[in-house]
């Protein structure tokens, strides 16, 4: 009989260790809730939101809403849902206040590229140096930066950007130039850039000699300003406020220079000024692109392609087939080339300079360009600082029941609930997403569980004592 009694001692405790084991999995099925809080300055929250899914959600407040349509205290939290997305809603049992958000550390925005290929996408954090394989082909990483060149614009007008050396090999500068505008750009080089509507005309079109080239003037600098006069004609000139005259009394473009008359009050003075050389606080200024003694002529008929014509002082004509990015004999590099642009200055954008077999392209921020069968965007997505967050929640009487702060992977228990810092902020670094678990435990409900199961077996095993 004994042994009769401890089988059945046994047998009733692995039935009620298995009835306890389910009626725990079905407790924590029914109240398990995975979502996020929104938590914005100056509101308190109490909805915690999820994706709708299949699975039946217990105690959900709303089902399959659209996000215009939860119950948020805060309704500037909707602006940071899909529109094309449903959700689901379960009232918290107190609310949520954000106190104070403390910058612990800041990041630098990270770069990205996001590839599309047919139905696929990837997205990757990109730096200077980085290599991606697409389909068997390397996608090399040029370099990441600040970005200067031209957009396409219907407003826009013929613009090319070239690339000038400098007085070393690593220093260079970009320079814009506008169809028909002469330009100096550096002490012994001129540039002038024309589009043409053919390829026929673009070849077509010549200048004989330094002599015949346009764009030559002086100018008399005056309260900060400049006056300039394109008239090399002797007796042309202006009055100063002060009532100086100054006339152009001879000009010697062959000799790069001009002599200028000036008429005070006191007397008359001769100022010879030579070209391309006035600092930036001469008053007389002389500027000539043919003194340089090379006029490089860029003719365009088509984007990012050009015919260079090189005229030198005392040398042949030389002449270039220049496309962008692809080097050449030419004295500088051509960049860009287009029929209509707008120029874009230096530091205000960023772009990220990309290779994919023999094609490279510039992805300027925000652009897409195709490559192949891929289609590629670059993007800079900021990155949320690491911060300390001190936050309060209360009571249905507005009564602060606790107060707490969040920082890095750190977590807080109230009650079922189960809070943490999502990794993903769309309210960083003024508010706070918080990802919200339901779900039992705590100390209350584990202490009440370790009581009641003690409590069952010890029935249980007092009851077979008896009969034994």
């Amino acid at each position: 009989m004994a042994s009769q009694g401890k089988k059945r001692l046994l047998l009733s405790s692995l039935y009620l260790g298995a009835l306890f084991s389910l009626a725990g999995w079905a407790f924590y099925f029914l109240q398990y809730f995975s979502g996020s809080v929104f938590l914005l300055p100056g509101a308190t929250e109490s909805l915690a939101f999820s994706p709708a899914g299949n699975a039946v959600r217990f105690g959900a407040a709303q089902r399959a809403v659209a996000p215009d349509l939860l119950l948020f205290d805060n309704p500037r939290s909707v602006k940071a849902l899909r529109d094309d997305q449903l959700y689901d809603g379960l009232i918290l049992p107190f609310a949520l206040r954000l106190d104070e958000v403390e910058i612990v550390r800041e990041f630098p925005p990270w770069d990205v590229l996001r590839v599309d290929e047919s139905q696929t996408m990837r997205r990757l954090t990109i730096r200077p140096g980085d290599r991606v394989d697409l389909g068997g082909q390397p996608l090399e990483i040029l370099d990441v930066g600040p970005w200067a060149g031209l957009v396409r614009d219907a407003r826009g007008e013929p613009m090319a950007t070239v690339e000038v050396p400098g007085d070393s090999a690593a220093d260079r500068r970009l320079v814009f130039l506008e169809s028909g505008a002469p330009s100096i750009v550096r002490h012994d080089l001129s540039l002038c850039f024309q589009w043409h509507g053919s390829e026929a005309e673009a070849r077509q079109a010549f200048v004989s000699s330094l002599d015949a080239i346009p764009g030559a003037r002086w100018g008399v600098r005056e309260d900060n300003a400049i006056q300039w006069f394109e008239n090399l004609v002797p007796g042309s000139g202006m009055v100063l406020r002060d009532g100086t005259q100054i006339t152009i009394g001879r000009a010697d473009r062959g000799e790069g220079r001009i002599t200028l008359e000036i008429q005070r009050s006191v007397g008359r003075e001769l100022r010879t000024v030579r070209a391309n050389a006035a600092g930036p606080e001469d008053k007389f200024i002389y500027e000539d692109p043919a003194a340089t003694g090379r006029m490089l002529y860029l003719h365009a008929w088509r984007e990012n392609r050009a015919f260079g014509r090189l005229l030198q002082q005392g040398a042949s004509v030389e002449e270039f087939d220049m496309a962008a990015d692809t080097p050449s004999d030419a004295p500088v590099l051509l960049k860009q080339a287009l029929a209509h642009a707008l120029a874009v200055p230096g530091d205000t954008v960023r772009a990220a300079r990309v290779r994919l077999g023999d094609q490279t392209t510039v992805l300027r921020e925000g652009s897409a360009e195709t490559l192949g069968d891929y289609r590629l965007l670059y993007q800079i997505e900021p990155v949320p600082p690491e911060a300390r967050y001190r936050i309060a929640a209360l009571d249905a009487q507005g009564t602060v029941v606790r107060a707490f702060a969040l920082e890095g992977d750190e977590t807080i228990r109230i009650g079922a609930w189960v809070f943490a810092l999502s990794r993903e902020n769309p309210f960083a670094p003024h508010g706070v997403a918080l990802t919200a678990v339901r779900r039992p435990g705590g100390w209350t409900q584990t202490i009440g569980l370790v009581l009641f199961v003690l409590g069952s077996f010890g029935l249980v095993v007092a009851r077979f004592s008896r009969r034994s």
